[in-house]
């Protein structure tokens, strides 16, 4: 990804002068779902090229990525995930993702 994306070195404060222009990010966390249609990715870590980014800075990271008007009942650490309505619960293990069918 490009530093751009998130809004270039200065949003990230000191951390920023020490990635180049362009690196690798990984997000780590869970997906909850919170309603039919809606789930949540909950970012609990944050690896910008071979830096660890802080927990705390990690909600200033994601508001700078996120677009548009706020999804209500997302949280800080959160971004949103339109899931289809009969999916009620995501698991990840092994490798695998399964999703689970609500069942009516």
């Amino acid at each position: 990804m490009e530093l751009k994306d998130f809004g270039g070195a200065k949003s990230l404060g000191p951390v920023g002068m020490l990635l180049g222009e362009r690196d690798s990010v990984r997000f780590g966390g869970t997906i909850n779902t919170l309603k039919p249609g809606l789930a949540e990715f909950l970012v609990q870590e944050v690896k910008l090229g071979r830096i660890d980014l802080p927990s705390r800075l990690i909600p200033r990271l994601l508001t700078q990525m996120k677009r548009g008007k706020p999804v209500v009942g997302i949280s800080q650490n959160g971004l949103p995930m339109v899931m289809p309505a009969y999916i009620s619960d995501v698991r990840i293990s092994d490798g695998k993702i399964t999703l689970y069918k609500s069942v009516k």
